[in-house]
């Protein structure tokens, strides 16, 4: 029994002293070699750990170091003045050089405008624009064109004497006074003041036509004074159809033009005038419209400036092209039956011409229509399908 007691103290005493042995290892005592393995460990632990940072970080940098592309304020104007119907030249390295506006000008477009630093023409012509006072942050302008602009009058003088990089400002067709202008060329001493247009500004898409050197009366072109007019058939700025022998009987004048024409504008005001006139007579003006756009046509329609029935005929149209028009405007009277009896086609002064124009309507309207020079007039009766006097 003691002996069975005394073992088992023993055996107890070798477990705790193994028990004591392994607890040891675990601390500190390890066998040889097993320190390098934990630092190794602990070494791999501290990489991994540097690794998930150094990812950590690369997102981050992947995210800060992406090339933001950054809007270009410019680019961005050029792109909104294009939407909104403007037209935008620019030069090689893609900058706005030249700008044609639409008719309307709002207040974004000005804004957009001040983000033009190489801007050295702007183009307001038959805009309707209130506002000028912009035009003295457009550093770079040289050239503006504003002639025949709604709304411009002595109340826009002040932004305009502002504007003192201009060296060419066109005014023909405002409502500026005589005052205004005179303070204009004395303000601007350095610009040019022009009350016409006939100098198109060179970095603007302006339609080319030839105009004579000098005053020609000549019969140039297919018909002449004598000549059955023939007819015309197309569309008016409302896309109806209509012709000139639809107006047989009446006396009728027929204007080519174009408001990209400075002497056709210089018309204007005595189309009007001789509307006016023979409103309550047998006459009727008639145009054929060489603009490039209809939309060019409605506007000037919209504003009042052409009040005439007109066919869009376009740049080069087939109108124009059959009666061979050389120059422009070129006007022709046709009298009841038809038959042309005055042709214009020159840049003589628009008073000759319409004094010209006025004796020939006058003549035909009082009288039956007078034979070309050299032929005797035909005695003939009333046209069918006016009433006879």
């Amino acid at each position: 029994m003691k002996c069975v007691t005394h073992f088992s103290w023993l055996r107890l005493l070798v477990v705790a002293l193994c028990c004591l042995w392994g607890s040891g290892c675990r601390q500190g005592t390890a066998p040889a070699g097993s320190g390098d393995q934990a630092a190794e460990d602990v070494n791999s632990a501290d990489a991994d750990t540097a690794t998930e940072s150094d990812d950590v970080q690369d997102e981050g940098d992947d995210e800060s170091g992406q090339t933001v592309e950054v809007p270009n304020p410019e680019a961005a104007a050029i792109e909104a003045l294009e939407q909104a119907g403007a037209v935008v030249k620019k030069n090689e390295a893609g900058a706005a050089v030249a700008v044609e506006m639409p008719r309307q000008v709002s207040a974004e477009n000005w804004d957009q405008l001040r983000q033009l630093a190489a801007l050295e023409e702007l183009n307001l012509s038959w805009s309707h624009v209130r506002e000028l006072g912009a035009l003295v942050d457009l550093k770079a302008l040289k050239r503006l064109d504003i002639s025949w602009t709604k709304y411009v009058s002595d109340e826009q003088v002040d932004d305009l004497v502002k504007a003192s990089q201009l060296e060419l400002l066109v005014v023909e067709g405002t409502d500026l006074s005589d005052e205004a202008l005179q303070r204009l060329r004395e303000t601007l001493d350095s610009t040019q003041v022009r009350v016409d247009s006939d100098v198109a500004l060179s970095g603007l898409p302006v339609p080319q036509k030839e105009e004579p050197a000098e005053p020609d009366n000549k019969p140039e072109g297919k018909y002449s004074v004598g000549d059955q007019a023939p007819d015309i058939a197309g569309k008016d700025a409302e896309g109806q159809e209509f012709k000139l022998s639809d107006y047989r009987g009446k006396v009728v004048m027929l204007d080519f033009y174009g408001n990209w024409c400075p002497p056709c504008r210089a018309m204007y005001p005595h189309n009007r005038e001789l509307m006016e006139k023979y409103k309550d007579r047998e006459f009727v003006l008639l145009g054929v419209n060489s603009d490039p756009e209809l939309g060019t046509l409605v506007r000037s329609m919209e504003d009042d400036k052409v009040t005439w029935r007109s066919w869009w005929d376009g740049n080069n149209g087939p109108i124009a092209s059959d009666w061979e028009i050389p120059f422009w405007p070129s006007i022709f009277v046709i009298d009841q039956e038809g038959v042309i009896r005055y042709k214009r086609a020159s840049t003589d002064s628009m008073e000759e011409i319409a004094t010209g124009i006025t004796g020939t309507i006058d003549r035909l309207l009082e009288t039956q229509p007078a034979a070309p020079e050299g032929e005797q007039p035909e005695a003939a009766d009333a046209p069918p399908d006016l009433p006879a006097k």
